[in-house]
């Protein structure tokens, strides 16, 4: 056998800081099936079959001390699909655990956060939890999008997850924002900024 290839190089998964992560890594192999049978990509689409046994495989084999390591198989995937699916299940998963987080710290501090879900001119889509009651309790989440992105999908797994979350009070910008604010920081839009914004003059 030659020398390995070093297109697909392995790559280790660094932790840096003690919370919550989401990190993106990939299964690659090859399969061969007649050309009147099923894919291997067709029979292995139900992941219900054998995700659980892939969990249990995956965490037993990445174990460290003291790191807890939870696993989340998705379906295959041809190579090309792959990188944009993955892609997108990174972005879903580190939301959810942003929102699940974020939720039941500002929950518990003063009650239920507002939410403010708005689109910006350097192509993210934010979403910005804030108590309605103390300016300081705020958190915020950048997802960027990609060309290849269904914005209705997007805004659809956004506001999912905050009605799975119980959060009823959500205003969505109907303008794209400013990626910056007046001193120059990533703005996350406010509740009273969209509220503003609904209630300025047009301009001719």
């Amino acid at each position: 056998m030659g020398a390995a290839r070093g297109e697909l190089a392995p790559s280790a998964i660094e932790i840096l800081e003690p919370g919550e992560h989401v990190h993106l890594r990939y299964i690659v192999g090859a399969a061969i099936a007649p050309a009147a049978e099923p894919s291997f990509i067709e029979t292995a689409s139900n992941i219900s079959t054998w995700g659980m046994s892939l969990t249990r495989a995956l965490a037993a084999q990445l174990a460290q001390p003291n790191v807890e390591v939870l696993p989340l198989a998705r379906p295959p995937l041809d190579v090309l699909h792959a990188g944009y699916a993955g892609r997108y299940a990174q972005l879903e998963a580190a939301f959810n655990l942003f929102a699940s987080n974020a939720v039941r710290r500002l929950r518990g501090a003063t009650g239920d956060p507002d939410a403010v879900i708005s689109a910006h001119d350097d192509g993210d889509i934010r979403i910005y939890l804030s108590s309605p009651f103390e300016d300081t309790l705020n958190d915020g989440f950048r997802w960027p999008l990609h060309p290849l992105d269904d914005l209705a999908a997007v805004l659809g797994t956004i506001s999912g997850m905050l009605a799975d979350c119980r959060i009823s009070n959500v205003c969505y910008s109907q303008t794209v924002l400013p990626a910056l604010d007046a001193q120059g920081q990533v703005w996350f839009a406010r509740t009273r900024d969209i509220q503003l914004a609904v209630a300025a003059p047009p301009r001719h």
